[in-house]
């Protein structure tokens, strides 16, 4: 069970595209252009000249997979499929392992957001995982759209790591100093307040420079405190809904942050908003972010003539055939593509051959593939031989 819980913490943000989220909403974006998708559909020969992209054509490519793009589903497709030699067995994880890394629960063919479930928020996986995680949950005996109890404890040590590690990265940078945080904490969170809890007014303390531990610095022993507080937060919390957790009727957080808290959480809150104030919104952080959003569009934008093949003819770059319809420009951008993505893309098509725009919806995947396994100095190394801008 450890090694599960293990796995599953690690494979987190393996489906993570360059740049983190920013570049998951440039993704998105770029497939929100109905204009520029419908421009692409026409002369891949699946629409005509006079037809509109309308919801009908949207379910048949499947273009939810793309605008509401997102690391979670692009981590179960890897584990899945694309780290396997044959395209087809992925990691071969277990059925247990498959469920507890699905963090949301809700996606495929028929995905949208359900108010007020948090299980629903974000695209759980693609259409095209749709199959295994059906069988998945069929072979669990999860109700459909349920959660195994593994990855509430999976999200909760997601929140307690990453509360500390973004202001770690700030510190580090000189974009933020540790007083900045403790003067956060003690503004947002006055002493006075009587009825909040001793980890609290431990977490207070600590700010004030009230040490404990006189062997280790005091922003170590802050993290170190907060992280023992929260995991006990968790734990406690897991054992008394335990029932509805087994039962995949929970359907928040172990840990949700309120202003209401009068706990640890109200700590956790803190941070979070600390996080997003004095380092998210920093000129050096949002500037990357833009960088990065130029440095996905325009790798994006460099794909399309592999979009706008129509499928036979991308059938004959596949197998290598000569196809003079097909540019230069186009067949150098398909030897661009690894094989292990490739062979995924084949695994696929061959069990739906006739389907055109199922087809379609593999060939974007294959390239949102290839850009999501990029790291960020890739990506950009990438987009300048791309555009010119540096020649190797």
């Amino acid at each position: 069970m450890n090694s599960i819980v293990e796995t599953t913490c690690l494979m987190h943000d393996i489906g993570n595209p360059p740049f983190g989220h920013f570049g998951e909403s440039t993704i998105s974006e770029w497939f929100k252009n109905d204009e520029n998708i419908k421009l692409i559909l026409r002369k891949s020969k699946l629409i005509k000249d006079d037809s509109v992209l309308d919801d009908n054509l949207k379910e048949l490519i499947q273009l939810k997979d793309f605008t509401s793009f997102d690391g979670n589903p692009q981590a179960i497709r890897i584990a899945t499929k694309l780290q396997g030699d044959d395209g087809v067995t992925g990691y071969n994880f277990t059925y247990t392992q498959i469920a507890a890394s699905l963090k949301y629960t809700y996606g495929g063919r028929d995905y949208k957001k359900i108010a007020d479930n948090h299980l629903s928020s974000k695209i759980g996986y693609f259409s095209t995982e749709e199959d295994i995680v059906k069988e998945t949950w069929e072979k669990l005996s999860i109700p459909i759209n349920g959660r195994h109890p593994i990855t509430f404890i999976m999200e909760a040590a997601d929140d307690i790591s990453y509360c500390t590690s973004d202001i770690d990265d700030g510190i580090e940078k000189g974009v933020i100093t540790e007083d900045d945080l403790y003067s956060f904490i003690k503004k947002n969170i006055p002493e006075h307040i009587s009825s909040i809890d001793d980890d609290v007014n431990r977490i207070i303390e600590l700010c004030n420079g009230i040490k404990k531990n006189e062997k280790i610095s005091l922003f170590t022993e802050f993290k170190t405190t907060l992280s023992r507080m929260l995991v006990t937060k968790a734990s406690t919390v897991f054992y008394n809904e335990f029932d509805s957790i087994i039962s995949s009727e929970k359907k928040t957080p172990l840990l949700i942050e309120d202003k209401e808290s009068k706990d640890i959480l109200l700590v956790l809150l803190q941070l979070k908003e600390f996080t997003k104030e004095a380092i998210f919104s920093t000129p050096e952080v949002e500037m990357t972010e833009l960088s990065g959003h130029s440095i996905i569009t325009g790798i994006l934008n460099c794909y399309v003539p592999l979009l706008e093949l129509e499928s036979n003819s991308f059938l004959d770059l596949i197998k290598k055939n000569k196809n003079k319809s097909i540019s230069k420009v186009t067949s150098r951008l398909f030897r661009t593509l690894p094989d292990k993505y490739l062979k995924a893309y084949h695994a696929q098509r061959v069990k739906n051959e006739d389907d055109i725009y199922l087809e379609w919806n593999l060939r974007a995947h294959l390239i949102i593939d290839f850009i999501s396994g990029m790291t960020d100095q890739y990506a950009l190394e990438l987009y300048q031989s791309l555009t010119g801008i540096k020649v190797k």
